[in-house]
């Protein structure tokens, strides 16, 4: 199960856990006004619990191959969520009777548990029939308008023609063939072959294709690593159909996509949506203080020093690389002269800098003029923690000097990231200094946790106390 599937699968058990403890008190709450009184009122605290206890062993021992259940038809779909909720059901059933039987718990309504266990049951079942449908369009992000085109030869192609013509809404919009060499597609897949009429990086680079699905063949050596760097250096997702691991100088990555294996070159574990929502959870429980209580004393501070120093503008704003290369713009505190004629040639600051005022140089060295970046973690256009934007210019130079560079952009940039963590900040002075951050950065996508983020969080916390030499 992919780190998506799996993703699905937790929220959806998550999901489950939450309505079986909340249903029970809302409940509650209307039997109460119903009646005139609170019934279950001795111990309302224990039997909620008991409830969700029962549908947490129900959800560990449901959902194991959610990816057959997310490609089941309606009916299919249907009878499967009537089957999980009888076995939700009644654990949950006998653990609140048995219950009931052990405390002797004269005070509660058997009505009341009768009704909350016949209605639970029937809530379960459109859950767990709608659940995977409304996750998917909750995360949709880019599956309405994600490109999948497939890259191999006739004979190749035919390996894999039932799935492309049988696959439906499982996140593969496919949209086109390119053979190399010219070989020429499949007909049956009724797919547009646009090698005849197209070159393959224009095609990329004119239409926004998510991923490339490469589907090599016997006599694939000879165009598969050139396909492979021009399709990564385009930003584009890559899935290897067979596993000829010798024709690539790095780890493949194992995972399944609508029922088909394929490796990918980058193991992604913010693909997954549980994982998206805990990051995101996480950036606005330290966004969210930050904005309300320290960013407007800082602004008022740095007001204050600017009109002494340096009158303009409070705030830097410049265009910058996001997720998937789409720019955004950047908000700073200015620690600039304000019309500083060099400001405009996109020229990284360097020690000593004469465009910068004397206070600029101090909210630099201790990184108070990124703190206006958490309004754009706020806005969901940066996170935390991620890579660090460069400038759009910048992207597309370092584009094509460093293969996968792109492979830093899957995920949202940061506030923070691995490489200023480490005290790799400031100026890039050699390409070995702006590699080794290219590096970290590549790592930090395929290796994502919950604990990297706070730990890196914490050392550039030590920073900002301490800043490094690089800090200027």
């Amino acid at each position: 199960m992919n780190h998506k599937t799996q993703g699905y699968s937790i929220l959806h058990r998550l999901s489950l856990l939450l309505f079986c403890i909340g249903w029970f008190w809302v409940l509650l709450g209307i039997w109460g006004m119903i009646r005139g009184e609170l019934e279950a009122h001795s111990k309302p605290i224990i039997y909620s619990l008991v409830a969700f206890m029962g549908m947490l062993i129900a959800v560990i021992g449901s959902f194991h191959n959610y990816q057959d259940y997310l490609e089941l038809n309606r009916w299919e779909r249907l009878k499967r969520a009537i089957v999980f909720s009888n076995f939700q059901g009644i654990l949950v059933a006998f653990l609140m009777f048995m219950t009931y039987f052990l405390v002797k718990d004269l005070a509660i309504s058997r009505a009341f548990i009768s009704f909350y266990l016949l209605s639970q049951w029937f809530l379960l079942i459109l859950l767990n029939y709608c659940l995977p449908n409304f996750l998917q369009w909750v995360f949709r992000e880019e599956v309405c308008y994600r490109q999948t085109l497939l890259i191999g030869t006739g004979d190749s192609l035919a390996d894999i023609r039932d799935w492309v013509i049988d696959n439906v809404a499982s996140g593969f919009n496919i949209t086109g063939i390119y053979t190399p060499g010219g070989g020429g597609g499949r007909k049956e897949l009724r797919l547009e072959d646009i090698s005849p009429v197209d070159n393959l990086e224009k095609h990329l680079l004119r239409n926004k294709v998510y991923r490339v699905v490469v589907v090599p063949g016997l006599n694939s050596g000879y165009w598969m690593q050139e396909i492979i760097d021009l399709c990564q250096s385009q930003g584009c997702r890559i899935f290897i159909h067979n596993p000829y691991a010798s024709h690539f100088n790095v780890p493949l990555v194992p995972l399944i996509e609508s029922g088909q294996p394929f490796f990918s070159l980058q193991d992604e574990p913010l693909e997954s949506p549980f994982n998206q929502t805990i990051k995101r959870l996480f950036d606005l429980a330290v966004s969210i203080p930050v904005v309300l209580f320290a960013l407007p004393i800082l602004t008022f501070l740095v007001y204050i020093f600017q009109r002494v120093q340096s009158p303009g503008p409070i705030f830097f704003r410049q265009e910058r690389g996001g997720k998937g290369g789409d720019p955004f713009t950047i908000f700073k505190f200015r620690s600039m002269k304000h019309n500083c004629p060099s400001q405009e040639d996109q020229v990284q600051a360097s020690q000593d800098d004469d465009r910068t005022y004397p206070f600029g140089r101090f909210i630099r060295k201790f990184s108070i003029d990124e703190f206006p970046q958490f309004l754009n973690v706020l806005k969901g256009e940066m996170s935390l923690v991620g890579p660090r934007p460069y400038m759009v210019e910048h992207d597309k130079l370092l584009g094509k000097d460093f293969r996968a560079y792109r492979v830093r952009q899957f995920v949202k940039p940061g506030v923070t990231g691995p490489a200023q963590c480490a005290g790799l900040r400031g100026e890039v002075t050699s390409p070995d200094l702006l590699q080794a951050r290219n590096e970290m950065d590549f790592h930090y996508v395929g290796n994502w946790s919950l604990l990297l983020d706070v730990e890196i969080v914490l050392k550039t916390a030590t920073q900002v106390i301490i800043p490094p030499k690089t800090a200027y």
